[in-house]
């Protein structure tokens, strides 16, 4: 990575908090479970939290490497390359996902005679665009976006529960499906999605740890959007009450259409949908700035190749499923019986820390 590739510990934070927001009110966390839904979020972030403590742990090592540097380094140049080229592909795929919600989100919303195409090539380039720019422009766009993020956020789920219109026995009983299914729910869905995923930012760490104090900001971040994340999935609950929210294709939207229906009001919904948009839009841009950043440090192909690459990849694998319901149960069979999200977010990178800190007692006991 170049030197000169720096960024803010306050934009760092910022990009935390807008990745983390990002595609999740599409979504309500652990819904399976039913009214148990908000516990499984809260143990995910939890979980999520003692995720995020091992990434900066294993940053910490070599705070001016980043996770290819860091694979290469300790895991050797041909096993480290060929794990990094792993990770180029996960980021790209978890690009692309983002990228098809975006268009299915379109489509459902507000263009329904838009070719889904037409939609999400649009996306493609400007992500694209956002990701030849570098790691300083998204990362200042991210700090410039996420006052506008939190203050409607935090807005909507304030307006919601002052309206009369949250009805917090939905959220009871506690523990209806018992505690081993709700622990077991939040380590396999919760956790990975979005918490665990912050693992992308092996590929950013570098950028800021050039002074000290910045995974303070980067655990600031995570919980920011971690509670953001719980309070759209408690007041989804309790306004629409879990059976509802179990065939809602958009809870938190259609939790502000039900506000307004109840008391006359209008366009509240029109906000939702633009904060679904910045939010799914930034999250597919860090994603695929991981991907191109990785590819170019495991192969060293330029910028702009990789660039150019990786976005037609995105776009033509993005209409691998026929439907928004394919995708998400496509999406749900990759990272839970393939177990993708266990090997890139769990597996790899406690094999990395190990690894160092038997090279570091090694080293310690040849002096």
């Amino acid at each position: 990575m170049s030197v000169t590739e720096r960024i803010s510990h306050n934009q760092l934070r910022a990009a935390v908090v807008v990745f983390l927001i990002g595609s999740t009110p599409l979504f309500e966390l652990g819904i399976k479970q039913k009214t148990d839904a908000w516990l499984v979020a809260g143990l995910g972030f939890a979980f999520g939290y003692l995720l995020m403590l091992l990434f900066l742990a294993v940053q910490k090592f070599d705070p001016s490497c980043n996770l290819v540097e860091l694979l290469k380094r300790n895991f050797g140049k041909i096993a480290g390359t060929a794990v990094s080229l792993l990770y180029v592909l996960y980021f790209a795929y978890e690009a692309m996902r983002n990228v098809r919600d975006i268009g299915d989100l379109t489509i459902m919303t507000l263009l329904d005679r838009t070719p889904l195409g037409v939609v999400m090539i649009v996306l493609v380039l400007l992500v694209a665009y956002a990701v030849y720019q570098g790691i300083e422009v998204v990362f200042r766009l991210a700090e410039i976006l996420i006052w506008g993020i939190l203050f409607f956020y935090l807005g909507l789920v304030i307006i919601m529960f002052l309206s009369g219109n949250a009805f917090f026995r939905h959220l009871l009983p506690l523990f209806d499906t018992g505690v081993a299914a709700v622990v077991v729910a939040a380590l396999r869905d919760a956790t990975p999605f979005p918490f665990g995923q912050i693992v992308v930012f092996l590929m950013f760490f570098s950028s800021a740890a050039y002074r000290p104090g910045w995974s303070r900001f980067v655990q600031a971040g995570f919980v920011i959007a971690g509670l953001v994340i719980l309070s759209t999935n408690v007041i989804n609950l309790a306004v629409l009450s879990a059976p509802v929210v179990q065939i809602s294709a958009i809870p938190f939207l259609q939790t502000v259409q039900s506000f307004e229906v109840a008391y006359g009001v209008g366009r509240f919904d029109v906000f939702v949908v633009i904060l679904l948009y910045v939010g799914i839009f930034m999250k597919a841009t860090v994603w695929a700035l991981a991907a191109v950043t990785a590819l170019t440090a495991a192969v060293g192909l330029s910028r702009k190749k990789a660039t150019a690459l990786l976005s037609a990849a995105i776009y033509g694998s993005a209409f691998y499923a026929p439907s928004w319901p394919e995708h998400i149960r496509i999406g749900e069979i990759v990272a839970l019986e393939y177990g993708m999200n266990p090997f890139f977010i769990g597996l790899i990178p406690f094999l990395l820390l190990i690894t160092m800190l038997l090279k570091r007692l090694s080293s310690r006991r040849i002096r």
